[in-house]
């Protein structure tokens, strides 16, 4: 049975979602401004192969915030500490979508044994990951900076076509 909640380092509380499949356990792992239940579309289809399990990241969803500043050692911990409660001393295979699969490889190299196998896109990876260093990071002031409010549909196209991807 998937447990609702997990406790995590710096007093947070994750929020789980089984969302159900035949087969071995795989952790899917989400977005940063994103949550868990995102994945229940793939799990329709995963859930063929594996038990699809999922959790909102430390203030992220229905999940709480931490005592400290937002750093991504954190949410390698929370990686660890569902992976901990769902398999206990047991590796799992994970999927991740941009922080999402660059904290599954963070997870893994804080506690090697975590993570069975990863896939993961589009993650965010840095030469010298930024353990222990809190926000702002430069990814986290430039989403700072980008614009929350157009006049028109056709002013946000055009200021994003401006844009490289």
């Amino acid at each position: 049975m998937i447990p609702e909640t997990v406790g995590s380092s710096d007093g947070v509380t994750l929020r789980l979602y089984d969302l159900g499949g035949d087969g071995p356990l795989l952790l899917l792992t989400h977005a940063t401004g994103f949550c868990g239940p995102l994945w229940a579309p793939m799990a329709e289809i995963l859930g063929r192969r594996f038990h699809c399990v999922t959790f909102d990241f430390r203030a992220h969803g229905r999940s709480t915030r931490p005592q400290r500043p937002m750093a991504w050692d954190g949410m390698a911990e929370d990686v660890i500490a569902v992976v901990e409660a769902l398999s206990p001393g047991a590796a799992v295979p994970a999927v991740g979508h941009s922080m999402g699969g660059a904290v599954l490889a963070l997870a893994e190299a804080a506690r090697p044994g975590t993570i069975e196998r990863a896939w993961s896109f589009e993650p965010i990876l840095f030469a010298d990951p930024p353990i222990g260093v809190p926000h702002p990071s430069p990814i986290s002031e430039g989403a700072r900076r980008r614009r929350a409010v157009f006049a028109s549909r056709d002013e946000v196209i055009e200021r994003y076509r401006s844009r490289p991807p």
